[in-house]
Formats: C-alpha cells, sequence, structure tokens
C-alpha cells in the first residue's frame, strides 16, 4: 500500500478502497499494544520499532491524506504519541527520516486545507520534539553551528546520514522546520501559520533549551 501511494494522488485513491476502518482500528490497537509492552518491559525488539515506523510512515501518508482518515487521526496521533514519548530510538529514526525527505510531512502541516489534519500533525510533531529537547542532558547538548562538513551538499548519501545522526534535532530545525524552503511554503500558505507557528512555540517553551535550539539552527 506505501509504495502504492508514492507517486500521486490517484494511486492514493486506490490505496483507499484497499484500506479498510477496521485496518486503522487495528494498527491503532497494535501501536498500544507494542509500547505498553515496551513500558514494561524497557525492551525494544526490532519487529516492535519496525511496526512503530510502519505505523509513522502509514499515519503519514495514507490516514494524513485521506477522508476516511479523519474518523481515526485523533486516536492514531494518540496512540503515537504515547510510543514516541517512550521510545528515544523511535524519534531520532524519525527526525532522520524527515530530514532525508521532508516533502509529505510539510505538504500535510503546511498545505493540506483540512484544518483537523494540520491540527494533529502540528500535535504529533510537538510530542515528538518536545519529548527529544526532555530527553537532551542540558550540559551535552551542542548549541555550536553545523560545522562545514555537515552543511556540505556534496558528499555521499551515506555521509549526510551519519552527519544527520550526530544531532538530529538541531538538523531537524535548521533544514525542515526552519529551512528556506519551508519559510517560502509557509509565506504563500497563510491558513497553516497556527499548526506551523503552534509546534514553533511549543518547541520554545519546553524546558530551557528550547529556544536556544531554535536560535542556534535557524539559517
Amino acid at each position: 500500500v506505501l509504495k502504492e501511494i508514492e507517486s500521486d494522488n490517484a494511486k492514493l485513491s486506490n490505496a483507499c478502497r484497499v484500506v479498510s476502518m477496521s485496518t486503522y482500528n487495528t494498527i491503532v490497537s497494535m501501536i498500544r499494544r507494542e509500547t505498553l509492552q515496551y513500558t514494561e518491559t524497557r525492551v525494544l525488539t526490532q519487529s516492535t520499532l519496525e511496526l512503530l515506523q510502519m505505523s509513522t510512515r502509514f499515519f503519514l501518508r495514507v490516514v494524513s491524506r485521506t477522508l476516511i482518515g479523519r474518523a481515526v487521526i485523533v486516536s492514531m496521533v494518540s496512540a503515537l504519541c504515547g510510543a514516541y514519548r517512550e521510545i528515544s530510538s523511535l524519534r531520532r529514526w524519525f527526525l532522520v527520516e524527515q530530514c532525508e525527505n521532508p516533502k509529505i510531512l510539510l505538504q500535510v502541516l503546511c498545505i493540506c486545507p483540512e484544518g483537523t489534519i494540520r491540527t494533529e500533525i502540528s500535535k504529533f510533531l510537538s510530542c515528538v520534539l518536545e519529548s527529544e529537547v526532555s530527553s537532551l542532558d542540558e550540559t551535552k547538548i551542542s548549541f555550536d553551528a553545523f560545522e562545514d562538513d555537515e552543511e556540505e551538499q556534496g558528499g555521499s548519501n551515506s555521509q549526510k546520514r551519519i552527519n544527520i545522526e550526530k544531532r538530529p534535532l538541531q538538523h531537524f530545525l535548521c533544514n525542515v522546520m526552519c529551512s528556506q524552503d519551508t519559510m517560502e511554503i509557509v509565506a504563500t500558505h497563510w491558513k497553516c501559520f497556527h499548526s506551523y507557528f503552534r509546534v514553533l512555540r511549543r518547541l520554545g517553551e519546553s524546558g530551557s533549551i528550547g529556544t536556544p535550539l531554535l536560535c542556534c539552527t535557524t539559517k
């Protein structure tokens, strides 16, 4: 299903016929079940991580882009936030993946005509960022500008990913949330102001390092 919706919305329409409401509800239940198991054991299996990653992709690529998805998006955001608050490796994976391909996230957050969808996406994104900030050690986090090799546009994809993985939150803020391309999207879609700036405001208010992080990573 995910491969089928990659290219265009015509194929997304076909995916909607394949995916029923029971599928949405099953995924929400599985997210909650796996999160509960992790909180009880503090052991993250590869199968659990892959399920949560798949569910996140499904959330962004299908749930947030379909009419039927509106009926389940609130419960899915609630379930995903429960997982992302608990699992730091899941947060880092999400930040790195969005740095590599932020198109769908920004479309939903900044361009989607449905206010409810934008609101739920902003809640999810705020949860990820605030949870990551709260897990950081203020005495060890770097507020320095990126080194030249981190900002270098050339180089292999593997090297770029290594650079992002060193400081995923800072790269996400700099290259996704506060990049020049994102600013241009926001400027031409005024209806997204509330959802977009809600994420930045909540991050700035989250602990003593939220605002410094925004200030040092904004281009």
